[in-house]
């Protein structure tokens, strides 16, 4: 109980700090039975830390529903790991031994069997790459689905605040293995909503020089976004 005492959120747990691994814990495993999500069918994740930059042409969420989408996504890649190989296989009872984005814009995988899933030349050692997680629309029914959970479930283990595999990589490893052409990226399906992360638009286009507040400044962008201008007043920086 001392020692417990101690712990700030800011607390080292060997893979990070308590806040962001409980982060990474939380969207991995105990989002998809919240009951504040419960009756409904979609979900879109938007970090604390993404801002839009214009009004949105076209409703993404719209798109996800209209083509019975299970993931739709900002960006690819954004993370991956080389170390999930077995685990892969033991959750979904396939090798997965390549993610990659076709040019039309879709998540597509190579697969392979047990024997694939432990030979370092081959998917053992290959290298998953994530979509990026800081903004995507789920369809929740896909993540609810038993053999989706009892996936994510082997996947994680009994490791709490682990990161390998992230949130990230527990959207991405169920999508591409049962859904892949179901799995779209938003700009090669003509969305472009220039949402701002990490000083990119759309994790894309670099915006290197300034942060949210500096771009905010910008007479286009306060322009383009005159009917929100102090809707939501930023109080915290990227």
């Amino acid at each position: 109980a001392a020692v417990l005492r101690k712990l700030t959120w800011f607390s080292d747990c060997g893979e990070g700090r308590l806040a962001y691994n409980w982060q990474a814990e939380f969207r991995s495993r105990h989002i998809w039975h919240h009951p504040a999500l419960a009756t409904y069918q979609w979900m879109m994740w938007m970090d604390t830390d993404v801002f839009c930059t214009k009004p949105w042409e076209r409703d993404p969420i719209a798109t996800a529903i209209q083509n019975d989408l299970v993931l739709f996504f900002d960006n690819y890649p954004g993370g991956g790991t080389r170390e999930l190989a077995t685990r892969i296989y033991d959750a979904f009872h396939v090798a997965l031994c390549k993610v990659s984005l076709t040019t039309e814009g879709q998540l597509e995988s190579v697969l392979g069997t047990e024997q694939d899933a432990t030979n370092d030349e081959y998917c053992n050692r290959a290298r998953i790459r994530s979509v990026h997680g800081f903004f995507h629309i789920t369809n929740l029914d896909f993540y609810r689905n038993p053999e989706v959970i009892d996936g994510i479930e082997q996947l994680l283990g009994d490791c709490f605040l682990c990161r390998t595999p992230d949130d990230q990589l527990i959207v991405t490893i169920p999508a591409v293995i049962l859904a892949p052409s179901r799995s779209w990226d938003m700009r090669r399906k003509g969305i472009k909503l220039d949402v701002f992360h990490n000083l990119r638009l759309d994790g894309k286009d670099s915006e290197k020089t300034m942060g949210f507040k500096q771009l905010w400044k910008l007479k286009r962008l306060r322009q383009a976004m005159k009917d929100a201008r102090g809707v939501c007043p930023v109080t915290e920086r990227t």
